[in-house]
């Protein structure tokens, strides 16, 4: 019998557990990171809470969909050895190209990100306003912040649409420049 009563009160528990768990997990409706955040030492520009204020000010407001869920991989070509991206290190690229074509800004001799055409007729399921923005593949984790990109072949391509206020970008896919055409990089 104190076996039983063991078995239940610890079954209790244990359903106690998941469901404050589940509790947490839920979404917080009418969340404000002032209520929840104390802003100390943050004044001024600098402060986080500035930057988060000032959005959509300057700038249209942006709604992103399609991150990048998988990995790339370009292929081989006579100048480049095959190199693969995470999901990860494409998001980074990703949300960097968005935010400099959302404020209008552009980087590099080559100013990216700028207009993909796509002549070569690339499989990707975006529509006509697509950009195109450097990816590093010496150094993959890194975000390409101007310079020459004579070595730097990958291209992570993305639409975006900005009209009035709003603004919306999506992720379309990686390209790699291959001679004097371009090659798809596909998800793995």
């Amino acid at each position: 019998m104190p076996s039983i009563i063991k078995a239940l009160t610890l079954h209790a528990l244990l359903t106690g557990a998941f469901m404050s768990q589940a509790a947490l997990a839920s979404p917080l409706f009418g969340f404000n990171p002032r209520d929840t955040i104390v802003d100390e030492g943050f004044t001024g520009e600098d402060s986080t809470f500035d930057i988060f204020d000032k959005r959509g000010k300057t700038s249209p407001k942006l709604a992103t969909a399609d991150f990048p869920s998988k990995s790339h991989a370009c292929p081989k070509t006579d100048k480049y050895t095959e190199t693969t991206y995470t999901s990860g290190q494409l998001t980074k690229a990703y949300v960097e190209a968005v935010k400099y074509a959302n404020e209008g800004k552009q980087i590099g001799k080559n100013k990216y990100p700028h207009g993909y055409a796509n002549h070569d007729k690339l499989p990707f399921e975006c529509g006509s306003s697509k950009m195109e923005f450097v990816l590093d593949r010496e150094d993959p984790a890194r975000v390409f912040n101007g310079g020459d990109v004579t070595a730097l072949p990958d291209r992570v391509i993305f639409e975006y649409t900005g009209s009035g206020k709003t603004a919306k970008a999506r992720f379309c896919g990686v390209i790699r420049h291959a001679g004097k055409g371009l090659a798809d990089c596909p998800a793995t």
